[in-house]
């Protein structure tokens, strides 16, 4: 959601919190590619970033698998008066 937003041309930051793992540097990496600011990324050294894997199979059949990850001690404490305040462009 957050690059969708950003390629529309709107200042956007992830306020999130990632391992230093392949997975965490490849969703980082991701989201400054479409213009996401990653200044609020917590960035935890010795837990794994969270990552979902939904098969369908051949049957149709469909399955979910879920580790939690750095979601497991996400706090997501940023005050939004750390965020800058702009005027946004799709006004």
């Amino acid at each position: 959601t957050s690059t969708a937003i950003a390629d529309l041309g709107e200042e956007v930051y992830a306020i999130t919190k990632v391992g230093t793992d392949d997975a965490g540097k490849k969703i980082t990496r991701e989201m400054e590619n479409h213009g996401v600011r990653t200044n609020f990324v917590c960035l935890a050294e010795e837990e794994q970033t969270a990552v979902s894997i939904l098969p369908v199979i051949t049957s149709g059949k469909r399955g979910c698998y879920a580790n939690l990850g750095t979601n497991n001690t996400f706090h997501g404490k940023v005050s939004y008066r750390d965020l800058p305040v702009g005027k946004s462009t799709l006004e």
